[in-house]
């Protein structure tokens, strides 16, 4: 990436150009032309170095998202745009290395600019008052799958599982599921009296608004979420229950407001993984071996 400082109302800010790139970016702000047609390329160019699994090109493009990110959060009607580049960098950075020092970089290059984002464009939703003598947990989960290589899927499906056992059938948890539930999840759910809804749309902001409406007709309390992609940060922002939690399973910085609880199932305690005021407690280290009680085929 080259970076050239050029002065523009009365003001210091980079231009830039990038080798996947056959354009110089301007100084900006950017119009929104331009942000759809760099997100486009954004894409096009990471989703295939995400592919080819390059360590080198997949490094080189997470350092130029980083950059190129909080230009492209200016509207309401950047949402889904930049929930797209959330997962992008997401994965890039995830892909490359699992090294704890290097992934709460993801905080300040992605998740601070996209939590400061939301909240100058989408308003908190107002308390709802617990109307149930026990309160009802929901698990959000981007994985759904039970045999495939991500264990996340069942281990949230496992606790379920426990709550189940803990609890009345009229309090038992329910699952909301990011992405469409494959037959594998639905009929596991039917054989053991799982409730699972598909919130998958056709674009993030739709899911989310779905989920909302959702939790509203279920009335959740407590929302605990598996994953802490772009669509359950979206999700948290909006304060949707009295209680929000984090069940972290690898991937952990995520310095959001709005989070309550963070149950450390793999990453031990460490500073700057999430905001102040969250509650970490950690979990047996072993969560997939301790919570796991789903078995892939043979």
């Amino acid at each position: 990436m080259a970076v050239e400082n050029i002065i523009g109302n009365g003001a210091a800010m980079p231009s830039l150009r990038f080798d996947w790139l056959h354009e110089d970016l301007p100084a900006g702000p950017w119009p929104e032309a331009l942000r759809e047609r760099l997100c486009t390329a954004m894409r096009m160019t990471g989703w295939d170095a995400v592919q080819r699994g390059d360590f080198g090109p997949l490094a080189r493009l997470y350092h130029d998202c980083a950059a190129i990110f909080p230009r492209l959060l200016i509207d309401r009607g950047d949402l889904d745009r930049a929930a797209d580049i959330y997962t992008l960098a997401y994965i890039m950075l995830w892909r490359r290395t699992q090294t704890l020092s290097e992934l709460k970089r993801f905080n300040d290059d992605v998740v601070r600019p996209f939590a400061a984002y939301l909240s100058r464009h989408f308003p908190k939703q107002a308390p709802r008052r617990p109307t149930r003598e026990v309160p009802r947990i929901a698990y959000l989960s981007e994985t759904s799958d039970l045999v495939g290589s991500n264990a996340v899927a069942r281990i949230t499906v496992s606790l379920m599982l426990g709550q189940q056992q803990l609890r009345d059938p009229a309090d038992w948890p329910i699952l909301y599921c990011i992405n469409q539930p494959v037959q594998g999840l639905r009929d596991f759910a039917e054989d053991f009296g799982l409730t699972i809804r598909d919130m998958a749309r056709e674009a993030p902001s739709r899911t989310v608004d779905a989920i909302i409406e959702q939790m509203e007709a279920d009335e959740i309390d407590i929302l605990i979420t598996d994953t802490n992609c772009a669509v359950a940060t979206m999700v948290m922002q909006r304060r949707p229950a009295a209680v929000l939690a984090f069940h972290e399973n690898g991937f952990a910085p995520w310095a959001i407001p709005e989070l309550d609880l963070v149950l450390l199932g793999i990453t031990p305690p460490s500073p700057d993984l999430f905001a102040g005021n969250v509650a970490m407690v950690q979990t047996p280290r072993n969560t997939a071996h301790i919570f796991q009680r789903i078995e892939r085929p043979a």
